[in-house]
């Protein structure tokens, strides 16, 4: 079945994703044949319809989401950490690089942004517990990545504490080891 560009283009639209692969794409146009999805993507490029941000990588236009970006290039990950906080509007200061959580610690440069991404053990990145799915993004509460940033041992800056709930720090916390407990704890009592 022969489907014409803006037949692809508005797939692309209808997905609600602002980013994808080219496995993505082959898979949205149900296109076996990967030349072919590599070819009408490269047209898709060459007439402005789309954007490549790096081998492999399509966004729909300049204003694509980095961090469903940072899902995609590593899956599964989670935006964690600095980036998760500002995403919340408990920290103000917004840094250049995504980071997030996943099983591998892995560093990758697209469209002129850093990804970076830090190794979890299994038991604990596969608990969902404050992990949020929001617009095709899997990000932490602000309570998850204060622990996540305890648990690999970077500061915090906390702008805007009443973004934060005791409540869900605390509970949250028990999936931690002690010394990030002990940190949530001392954080905790000012909030």
């Amino acid at each position: 079945m022969y489907t014409s560009i803006s037949q692809r283009l508005k797939i692309l639209a209808d997905s609600g994703r602002t980013a994808f692969t080219l496995a993505d794409i082959q898979s949205f146009w149900e296109e076996e044949n990967r030349r072919n999805v590599v070819m009408n993507a490269r047209r898709m490029v060459k007439a402005g319809l789309i954007l490549k941000l790096g081998k492999g990588y399509y966004a729909l236009s300049k204003d694509y989401n980095r961090y469903e970006l940072a899902n995609i290039i590593i899956s599964p990950s989670y935006i964690s950490f600095h980036s998760a906080l500002v995403f919340w509007g408990v920290a103000f200061q917004k840094e250049e690089a995504v980071h997030s959580v996943a099983l591998l610690n892995y560093e990758k440069e697209l469209d002129s942004a850093s990804y970076r991404y830090h190794a979890m053990k299994k038991e604990l990145f596969f608990d969902t517990r404050g992990i949020i799915v929001k617009d095709h993004v899997s990000i932490a509460s602000s309570e998850r990545a204060i622990l996540d940033s305890f648990y690999f041992g970077f500061l915090v800056n906390l702008d805007n504490q009443e973004a934060v709930s005791r409540k869900a720090l605390e509970s949250l916390s028990l999936l931690y080891p002690k010394s990030v407990q002990k940190k949530a704890m001392a954080v905790s009592q000012k909030l």
